[in-house]
């Protein structure tokens, strides 16, 4: 299983105190999108993913050396449930857990989906780079499953990470930006402007949403 990165040697000319960086070292990156799958081709959905995921390759790995061999699947899967059905799982607690080869975990409810990467969310407001290849890879996720949006936001008890419990109501990602703009307030007009929207240089309410230029069609498996 991959490991958690800190990135707080990446730190850079962002102006925050010793204590605000080292928190904010342990802050997740999560990506909140749509889906437009029926429930047959939601349980099919890693088999989906598989079949286009050489696509994505242009932004792997997003952290050089991860994840290190044999720490993570060969590809796309269920996480193990044990003896509870994925229909079950899906029921009892709204959604069902994914696993990656390339240290992303996906969390599936009926209408939309989080993607956590190991990589933080420190990383993905003051590192180019890595942001460049998240959101290359979340957007090849996107397009993919048929979502036009794309929520990012912080986890680690920031308000926004609020919306992850929408997933598992059952709603759409037009509703879960509804509810963060509702919550947290406009999202940012750029993602560097979140390190600069607080005080002392962060902004614990923002996130970013991303429109894509062209809606995506339905995920398909031809």
């Amino acid at each position: 299983m991959c490991r958690w990165y800190d990135p707080g040697r990446r730190a850079g000319p962002v102006n925050l105190t010793l204590s605000e960086g080292i928190r904010h070292m342990g802050v997740n990156f999560v990506a909140l999108m749509g889906h437009n799958l029926d429930e047959e081709e939601l349980y099919a959905l890693p088999m989906l993913l598989n079949s286009t995921w050489s696509q994505a390759q242009q932004f792997l790995p997003v952290l050089e050396g991860l994840p290190a061999p044999g720490s993570a699947p060969d590809e796309w899967r269920w996480h193990n449930t044990g003896n509870i059905s994925l229909a079950d799982e899906l029921k009892r607690v709204g959604r069902i857990t994914m696993d990656s080869p390339d240290c992303f975990i996906g969390h599936v409810g009926m209408r939309s989906l989080d993607i956590y990467h190991l990589a933080r969310w420190w990383s993905f407001l003051t590192d180019e780079a890595v942001r460049r290849k998240l959101q290359g890879a979340c957007r090849h996720i996107a397009v993919t499953l048929g979502s036009a949006r794309i929520a990012y936001i912080p986890d680690s008890s920031y308000k926004p990470e609020l919306a992850r419990e929408l997933i598992n109501e059952g709603k759409t990602i037009d509703e879960i930006v509804e509810w963060l703009r509702a919550n947290c307030g406009p999202p940012a007009a750029d993602i560097g402007l979140i390190l600069r929207q607080g005080e002392e240089g962060w902004n614990g309410s923002g996130y970013y949403v991303e429109v894509l230029r062209e809606p995506p069609s339905r995920g398909s498996f031809a």
